[in-house]
């Protein structure tokens, strides 16, 4: 065998090895896409708010979120969630800010709305689920 028979085999063997890479390993997400119903105890959807998802073991940074709009959410595969447990944190604001959102006379600070969702769903929230290795996934929640 010469070198340039040898060189060619070389160079179609790496073209082989990056065209079964693009095309038989391509790229594979381990995220999560996360959907689901928010509403009150009391049946009522909740219509404006966020969601968030946080995981709880210490050091872990993934962590996800989406708006919640007429008591739907959807947390879209790109921005999704890993296998693991995560914190849920549920908030909904009594009335939305002001388009202007100025503050009022120099010096003071603008009333932020009251948040409709109890604590215990948010600030202090204890719910906990289990996001798995399926590609989507649904969480409904209610809360007080």
């Amino acid at each position: 065998m010469t070198w340039n028979s040898e060189l060619r085999r070389i160079v179609l063997l790496g073209a082989l090895m990056l065209s079964a890479i693009s095309l038989g390993c391509g790229a594979r997400s381990d995220l999560a896409s996360i959907h689901g119903r928010v509403k009150f105890k009391s049946g009522e959807a909740i219509n404006h708010g966020t969601i968030e998802y946080a995981q709880t073991d210490p050091g872990a940074a993934n962590q996800s979120g989406a708006r919640i709009v007429d008591g739907a959410y959807d947390i879209p595969g790109e921005k999704g969630l890993r296998a693991g447990k995560y914190v849920v944190r549920i908030y909904s604001p009594a009335s939305l800010l002001s388009p202007q959102g100025a503050p009022g006379a120099a010096g003071t600070r603008p009333q932020l709305p009251e948040e409709r969702v109890s604590p215990k769903f948010n600030s202090q929230s204890k719910l906990v689920v289990e996001v798995t290795t399926e590609a989507t996934q649904t969480f409904d929640f209610e809360v007080e």
